[in-house]
C-alpha cells in the first residue's frame, strides 16, 4: 500500500504543479482522481497503511501481532486527519464554492492532530517517526495551499481565456462586497454562457 500512497501523492503534487501553470483540463481530474483516491485510502484503510501493513492481509491475525490498541486508534485517526487535509486542499486548488470552510476544517483538523501526537509522545515517552514524517509533509503541503493568494489559483486557470471572469472572481474572493459580489454573479452567468456555446459549437464539428 505504500507503493500506491507514494504513487497517488505524486500524481497529486504534479498535478498541482500544474494547474498552477494554466494546464487545467487533463490535470484538474488527474487532481480529482488522486485525491479522492487517496483520501479514501486513508479514512478507510490508515490503519494499515500508517502502520505499513497490507491490505490483502486485513483478515489475517498476523498483521495485528505486533499492533497495540494505542497504535490502531492513532493510526484511524491520523488517516482522517489526512483524509481532511487532502479534501481541504482538493477544494482550494479547484476553486469550488465551499474551498474556504473546507480549507480552515482541515487547518483546524492538524491542530487537532498535533496536539492528539504531542500528549500521546509525552505519555508514552516514544517518538512515532512514520506517523510524524507523514504528519509533517502533509501539513507542509497544506500550509503552501492554504497560504497561496486565491488570485494565484484563478488567474492560472481563467486569466487568459477568460480575463473579465477572472478578475471578477478575484476580487469577489479578495474582498466580499456585495458590488464585488454583483459584479462576480453577472461575469459568473456570462462565463457559464460562453461555456455552453463552445460546448456547443464543439458538437456541431
Amino acid at each position: 500500500m505504500r507503493k500506491t500512497e507514494i504513487i497517488l501523492i505524486g500524481v497529486l503534487c504534479f498535478s498541482a504543479v500544474f494547474i498552477l501553470n494554466g494546464f487545467t483540463k487533463i490535470s484538474s481530474t488527474l487532481l480529482l482522481i488522486s485525491s479522492s483516491l487517496l483520501a479514501i485510502l486513508y479514512f478507510a484503510f490508515g490503519f494499515l497503511l500508517i502502520n505499513n501493513k497490507h491490505l490483502y492481509k486485513i483478515f489475517s491475525k498476523s498483521t495485528y501481532e505486533d499492533l497495540n490498541t494505542l497504535k490502531i486508534i492513532l493510526s484511524i485517526f491520523l488517516g482522517f486527519v489526512f483524509s481532511n487535509i487532502i479534501i481541504g486542499i482538493l477544494f482550494k486548488l479547484m476553486l469550488w464554492p465551499a474551498s474556504e470552510p473546507m480549507i480552515m476544517t482541515s487547518g483546524l483538523t492538524i491542530i487537532v492532530g498535533l496536539i492528539v501526537l504531542v500528549i500521546i509522545q509525552l505519555v508514552t515517552h516514544k517518538i512515532l517517526f512514520v506517523q510524524n514524517l507523514r504528519y509533517f509533509i502533509w501539513t507542509v503541503f497544506f500550509a503552501i495551499i492554504y497560504l497561496m493568494p486565491y488570485r494565484t489559483l484563478i488567474e492560472a486557470r481563467y486569466l487568459q481565456k477568460y480575463p473579465d471572469y477572472s478578475n471578477a472572481m478575484s476580487r469577489y474572493y479578495e474582498n466580499r462586497t456585495l458590488e464585488n459580489q454583483k459584479l462576480f454573479e453577472e461575469e459568473n452567468q456570462k462565463y457559464h454562457e460562453l461555456k455552453m456555446s463552445e460546448f456547443g459549437e464543439r458538437g456541431t464539428r
